[in-house]
């Protein structure tokens, strides 16, 4: 049976939870042996992003994906902001899509706000059409 991304990361924040911090070394060790046997070295960046989000939610924070038209500085005002609106400690990554036109989509595991022009003029032009 092949495990996904998801499998392999919980299997390893259940290793490392469940061992003291100076074997965490060998645990990673093991892993990326397992990983190798079973020709899933490529699920690497999935793993760890999902790793980072049971590792995020065990200490009470959340991952959240925050995605502007152009760069922006995530500043701790910021993020107050943004996790009160999603009711949650928030720990941010951000990414930039040009083609939102402007706004911003903060984006978590179980909530999307999607305050971009993009969307606003696809919702505009879709009662227009009516």
């Amino acid at each position: 049976m092949k495990l996904n991304a998801k499998q392999f990361a919980q299997a390893l924040h259940e290793a490392v939870s469940q061992t003291k911090p100076s074997d965490h070394d060998k645990v990673l060790d093991r892993f990326a042996k397992v990983l190798a046997q079973e020709g899933a070295l490529g699920l690497w960046p999935a793993i760890e992003k999902e790793f980072l989000s049971l590792s995020g939610k065990a200490q009470g924070k959340e991952q959240a994906e925050l995605i502007t038209a152009h760069e922006v500085q995530v500043s701790s005002g910021l993020v107050e902001v943004l996790n009160k609106a999603a009711h949650k400690k928030l720990e941010v990554e951000k990414r930039v899509e040009t083609d939102l036109i402007g706004g911003v989509i903060l984006k978590t595991d179980d909530v999307i706000f999607d305050a971009s022009i993009k969307t606003q003029l696809s919702k505009l032009k879709s009662e227009l059409s009516k």
